[in-house]
């Protein structure tokens, strides 16, 4: 019998793991180290018609924030940035008190539900929503914010249970090449809103394939919350030090005081044989740094859900609470620090880093061995992207010239809040080009491309200016962000999506703005 049960905990890190519906994680390790919390949740899932059989659906969200805006109207309006690819309309929730000047507040966006397969995060999403209206413990803030919240953008993957799209894309793969129809409506809405702050509410699989390969029958993850913040050097050191030192350092202050483990967010991956872990991130293909690019205070939390089904599920709508209750009070007693952060026209004179490689380190982190039952402290090689080696850098430009026949380009730098302006005069300008001089198409698809890497060398030539370009001036907000999708070496460029057509040994087509002469 032990065998048995044995074989069956192991499966999961098997190559059955996609066809059999088990709870990978035993019995004994959440009651022994994530037991549940004795709290009452009114939200749709904790109904106790719902309980029993499944997580909060479409319908039963939409009505629960009818009824909550039906209550109060004069601070909550349910209105919608578009349409999943199966017809669903995606909405969104705006809590505002409009009679308070705009200047006087601070701009707070939340989203959840972008995996399909993650559902504490709408659900902890929803009870922030419902928690802000109705508890004089936290709706004390609301005057401080204008809240605009997002809690179940990929509905078609979560009515499945699905990770993704109903495309088979990744919506946190997706903020620079946009490929999905829902990445396009949430960056709009995004754009439009101007938001100073925003966190992304995930969960993580705590049980991955590759912990089998650690301890005697391997290991699950100790952590109920991981902080995943923005590592690019591109993102003002203000802004990252505020999001690591003042926000995630408060929001682990109060799990750490309910008992809920919590750090960085790390991954794994196979790195010259050996497995290593990761922790932080530098590319803008997900929302953490493609949201602090825009001079946004940025996090992405991830809950520990992913695989166990409902196993502790209201602890881990708890944690998502609690973080994103850490935030707001957080931003609500620093208010003038971050208006003056996120206020500031970025870095405009500061070289532009085009790559940088993370630092290896010994570090140490908790797990759970499995086979033993009990938290060990797990040595392990880190890759921090949070200490970056800097392998390239260039002068940041005045600007860039974009032909107008490029019209993806123009069509995603717009979505992406950057600021294009006509050619007003046909002066003479000196412009750096870019020449392709190594070109690499990677043999495997990613989110159903295949990917570019190249290296170029910059050119430099007097041209007169004409009505055929576009300018971006890198005096603006989202200035940073133009540089990461434009700059093509970077990974999550333009150039590296193939939204931009390259061939060795050929000019690329937009240009960097060096002098006007």
């Amino acid at each position: 019998m032990k065998k048995i049960l044995a074989i069956l905990i192991f499966l999961p890190f098997t190559g059955f793991s996609q066809i059999l519906p088990l709870n990978p994680q035993p019995k004994k390790i959440a009651d022994k180290f994530f037991p549940d919390f004795d709290v009452d949740i009114n939200t749709p899932a904790f109904n106790s018609d719902n309980y029993k059989r499944g997580f909060t659906n479409y319908e039963e969200m939409m009505t629960f924030l009818y009824e909550l805006e039906k209550s109060n109207k004069a601070l909550m309006n349910v209105s919608f940035i578009g349409e999943s690819q199966k017809g669903k309309k995606i909405p969104l929730v705006t809590i505002n008190n409009s009679k308070i000047n705009s200047n006087e507040k601070i701009k707070f966006w939340i989203q959840g539900g972008l995996h399909g397969d993650e559902p504490a995060s709408t659900e902890g999403v929803l009870l922030i929503i419902q928690k802000l209206l109705t508890d004089s413990k936290y709706s004390k803030y609301i005057n401080s914010f204008h809240f605009e919240i997002v809690p179940m953008a990929n509905i078609d993957g979560y009515e499945r249970n699905y990770r993704n799209a109903i495309n088979g894309l990744d919506l946190n793969r997706d903020q620079t090449k946009m490929r999905i129809p829902e990445t396009k409506y949430l960056k709009r809405a995004f754009t439009e809103f101007g938001a100073e702050i925003a966190i992304d509410f995930h969960e993580y699989r705590p049980i991955r394939r590759d912990f089998a390969k650690f301890s005697s029958f391997g290991i699950a993850s100790a952590y109920d919350v991981l902080f995943h913040y923005s590592g690019n050097l591109n993102v003002p050191i203000e802004n990252r030090l505020i999001t690591k030192n003042l926000f995630v350092s408060n929001a682990s202050k109060e799990l750490n005081s309910l008992r809920l483990e919590n750090r960085e967010y790390m991954t794994t991956r196979k790195y010259k044989g050996d497995i290593h872990f990761r922790q932080g991130t530098t590319t803008a293909i997900s929302s953490t740094s493609s949201f602090a690019l825009t001079n946004c205070i940025s996090t992405l939390v991830e809950i520990r859900g992913v695989g166990i089904k409902k196993t502790s599920f209201k602890r881990r709508v708890m944690s998502t609470f609690y973080v994103g209750m850490s935030f707001i009070k957080t931003a609500h007693e620093n208010f003038a620090k971050v208006k003056s952060i996120t206020g500031n026209i970025s870095n405009v004179k500061n070289d532009i880093v085009v790559k940088a490689k993370p630092k290896i380190k010994n570090m140490t982190i908790k797990a759970i061995d499995i086979a033993e039952n009990k938290k060990i402290d797990l040595e392990i090689l880190m890759q921090d992207l949070h200490d970056l080696d800097v392998e390239i850098t260039r002068k940041r430009p005045i600007g860039y010239l974009v032909p107008k026949n490029l019209v993806e380009v123009i069509e995603r730098l717009d979505l992406l809040g950057v600021e294009m302006s006509e050619v007003e005069n046909q002066r003479e300008v000196v412009v750096e080009k870019y020449l392709v001089t190594d070109y690499l198409k990677e043999p495997v698809k990613y989110e159903g491309i295949y990917k570019q890497e190249i290296l170029t060398e910059l050119v430099r030539e007097e041209i007169t200016l004409s009505e055929d370009y576009l300018i971006i001036k890198l005096n603006q907000k989202h200035s940073n962000l133009a540089v990461e999708v434009l700059e093509p070496e970077t990974a999550s460029s333009f150039v590296s999506f193939n939204v931009v057509n390259t061939e060795l040994f050929k000019m690329l087509p937009y240009l960097r703005i060096i002098e006007y002469k």
